[in-house]
């Protein structure tokens, strides 16, 4: 079995490309591109890119969706917010299995990571700024930007909404349990080692930005409040009176708007 380190200590110096844009629909204040994204053979990414359409592009963002599946749709209205105000944005598409093995696990971790790292590729190709490049995730899209904190030196800030210290290892622990076959050491060691608190107390250049709703439960806040105490700075704490839904929250996707457009901010400390 592959372990969760050798399927990606990989990912810093790969070798990254991206393909011609699929089809393109353009809106009043910005344009809309999906793209396919060239990774390892026989590897290809899928995702979105949200353009301003009457500005100069001033920063770069990536809105990662959590879920197994493509949940781009979600964060398309956000995306386009951010665009009207001169960042253009890509919504990358992963897919993280937790049902078929460790091994199937892990490697779909590593293919997301890939996928997200050619994500900031995209941004700088389409005119952002290197060193303006931002990275927001929701859920398990977060759970992607904390691995990002410690192996990806190009963002300047990390936002991680919505998920926290811990949870990978409660998520597929119940899994185990409900297939009747128990944990399994494996899963177990996996589970524990994507824990997001290895990743973020790695030293980096990125401001860190970790938002909460006290009424989650799918992720409780107390892990958010966990996952921010191990992070390294600089890093910011906000929490909010709503559910695991963040993304629906107006006053925390203005706060993540506004750490992401003006470079960071400590106004929004909570």
């Amino acid at each position: 079995m592959q372990t969760a380190l050798s399927v990606i200590a990989d990912l810093n110096g790969v070798s990254l490309n991206t393909l011609r844009a699929a089809c393109e629909v353009r809106e009043a204040a910005y344009l809309t591109s999906d793209l396919l994204l060239e990774l390892q053979d026989p590897q290809v990414g899928i995702a979105t890119v949200v353009s301003p359409a009457s500005k100069g592009v001033s920063r770069g963002a990536m809105l990662a969706h959590g879920g197994s599946d493509d949940r781009r749709r979600f964060f398309l209205s956000e995306a386009a917010a951010l665009a009207a105000e001169g960042a253009v944005v890509i919504l990358p598409v992963t897919r993280v299995r937790q049902g078929d093995g460790v091994d199937a696990f892990a490697a779909d971790v590593r293919n997301a990571v890939l996928t997200e790292r050619a994500a900031l590729d995209v941004l700088i190709e389409a005119g952002a700024p290197p060193d303006a490049l931002s990275f927001l995730g929701h859920s398990g899209g977060g759970a992607l930007g904390g691995i990002l904190c410690a192996v990806e030196p190009r963002l300047a800030q990390i936002v991680i909404f919505g998920y926290g210290a811990g949870p990978l290892v409660r998520s597929m622990t119940a899994f185990g349990l409900s297939r009747g076959g128990g944990v399994t050491e494996d899963l177990t060691a996996v589970a524990t080692w994507f824990d997001l608190a290895h990743f973020v107390g790695v030293g980096r250049p990125a401001q860190l930005l970790v938002q909460h709703g006290r009424a989650d439960q799918s992720v409780p806040v107390a892990a958010g409040r966990a996952l921010f105490e191990a992070a390294a700075p600089p890093k910011l704490w906000a929490e909010y009176d709503w559910d695991h839904g963040l993304d629906a929250n107006p006053q925390a996707t203005k706060d993540r708007a506004e750490f992401v457009m003006v470079g960071g901010s400590s106004s929004i400390l909570l």
